[in-house]
């Protein structure tokens, strides 16, 4: 919600309502990435105990939630004027390529969720905590450097930008993590 709040007063009224449109359409659509993890998790990864297994089957899913998420946005983006025109109305159309560069950020939080399992699992919520600081501050920097100039094309750089990053911080994790030490727990609420 960051990109809202410093579009709001860096920009346009008009402008932040059809940021807001777009944006909202996707957050709906990215409840499909956070159903599907829910789902598949429990007996993809945290039912492992083996670390390399988690470790491939984390980037596994990571492949197969960045090709459904694809999917996905690739549907919206060639949906997006029908859906803006449903949803909010005609006078609403100007969001349509939001809606589209929106759907393709949308894909990052396919991989996030995907990626948020191997955290979970070997209970790294310091390093959850950590990547979400870094992307916040990533995305709010951005946003304050660029949406003066670039307006919600500025607040939509910010937000990609953050979730690149924590998206980069946590495969990092994944790839560089040692749990030879330690078992990997049966369950993630353990």
């Amino acid at each position: 919600k960051m990109d809202r709040l410093l579009l709001e007063n860096l920009s346009t009224p008009s402008e932040l309502g059809l940021y807001s449109a777009a944006i909202q359409v996707t957050e709906n659509i990215n409840i499909i990435a956070s159903i599907l993890v829910i789902s598949i998790a429990p007996s993809f990864i945290y039912s492992e105990t083996s670390h390399s297994t988690v470790r491939a089957r984390t980037l596994r899913l990571t492949l197969a939630m960045l090709t459904v998420g694809t999917i996905t946005a690739l549907t919206l983006a060639l949906c997006s004027e029908l859906v803006i025109s449903i949803l909010y109305g005609n006078s609403f159309l100007e969001a349509t390529p939001l809606l589209r560069a929106c759907a393709g950020i949308s894909i990052l939080f396919f991989i996030d969720a995907s990626l948020n399992t191997y955290l979970v699992k070997f209970k790294l919520g310091s390093k959850v905590i950590k990547k979400w600081a870094i992307a916040l501050v990533a995305a709010i920097g951005i946003g304050l450097a660029v949406i003066p100039h670039f307006g919600s094309a500025g607040a939509l750089l910010g937000l990609g930008s953050g979730y690149t990053i924590g998206i980069l911080y946590a495969l990092s994790i994944v790839l560089r993590h040692d749990a030879s030490g330690m078992s990997a727990p049966t369950d993630a609420r353990e």
